[in-house]
C-alpha cells in the first residue's frame, strides 16, 4: 500500500468514526457513549475483543462499560484506533505530560502497543522541561502506581537525577517518595550512581597496559 493510499484509508476511518450509522458496538465510559466498529476496535485490542466472546454480558448487548477510565483518555484511544495518530491538547484537568502518561497506561491496559509507544515518545519529549510543573509529581504517582514496566520510570528517573537538589526541596516530591518506596529506591540508586561517576577520580582516565601492547583500560575497569 502506497503512502497516499494509507492516508486516504486513515481519512476514511476518521470519517467513519464520526458517523455511527453502521456501528456494531458501544463503549460507555462514565456516561460518555462511543459508538464504534468491532472490526476497527477488536482487531487492535485483545482485551476489548475478549469482552465480546463467550457468555459475557458485553457479548449479548455489544456494550462495554469502562467505569475505571477517564472519558477524555478513552476518546484519545478511540481516535488512535481509527486514525493511527496521537494528537494531545492540554485541558483544565490534564497537562500534556499527564495526558501522555495516562494514554500510555490505557494503551498498556488494553494491549494497544502502538498507542503506548507513541505516548512514550511524547512523554520523553515533554518530561525534561516539565519537572518544575506540579503535574510532574502527579505523573510520577501514576507511573509508579499504574505502569508495570520500567519504560516511563527510567525516563522520569533520568530527569529526577539531573534536578535532584531542587526536587528534594519540594515537599510534595519528598512526600511521594515516602509514600512510594519503589520511587525512593530508584532515586537513591540513580543519585548514588550519578555521584559515583561524578566523584570517581578515574572517570575519564585512559590507561595503557604494557603487557598487551596498547590495550586500553577505561574508568578503572579491566
Amino acid at each position: 500500500m502506497t503512502l497516499s493510499q494509507t492516508c486516504r484509508l486513515l481519512a476514511l476511518n476518521s470519517t467513519i468514526r464520526k458517523d455511527d450509522t453502521y456501528t456494531e458496538m458501544t463503549i460507555n465510559c462514565r456516561g460518555t457513549i462511543f459508538k464504534l466498529h468491532k472490526n476497527i476496535v477488536c482487531t487492535q485490542s485483545k482485551p476489548l475483543a475478549a469482552a465480546f466472546k463467550g457468555n459475557f454480558k458485553e457479548s449479548e448487548d455489544s456494550t462495554i462499560a469502562l467505569e475505571d477510565d477517564e472519558p477524555e483518555i478513552v476518546d484519545i484511544m478511540v481516535r488512535f484506533l481509527y486514525e493511527q495518530s496521537l494528537d494531545l491538547e492540554a485541558t483544565e484537568t490534564n497537562t500534556l505530560l499527564l495526558l501522555a502518561v495516562k494514554v500510555y497506561v490505557i494503551g498498556d491496559k488494553y494491549d494497544i502497543g502502538a498507542l503506548s509507544e507513541l505516548a512514550k515518545n511524547k512523554f520523553e519529549e515533554l518530561v525534561g522541561p516539565a519537572w518544575e510543573n506540579p503535574s510532574f509529581i502527579r505523573a510520577l504517582e501514576i507511573i509508579y502506581k499504574q505502569t508495570p514496566d520500567r519504560t516511563l520510570k527510567d525516563l522520569a528517573i533520568k530527569v529526577i537525577t539531573v534536578h535532584i537538589d531542587k526536587l528534594l526541596a519540594k515537599e510534595e516530591f519528598t512526600d511521594l517518595c515516602k509514600e512510594i518506596g519503589a520511587l525512593a529506591l530508584d532515586v537513591l540508586k540513580a543519585t548514588r550512581e550519578s555521584g559515583n561517576k561524578k566523584h570517581d577520580p578515574l572517570v575519564g582516565v585512559v590507561l595503557t597496559c604494557t603487557r598487551c601492547n596498547g590495550e586500553r583500560i577505561r574508568n578503572g575497569f579491566w
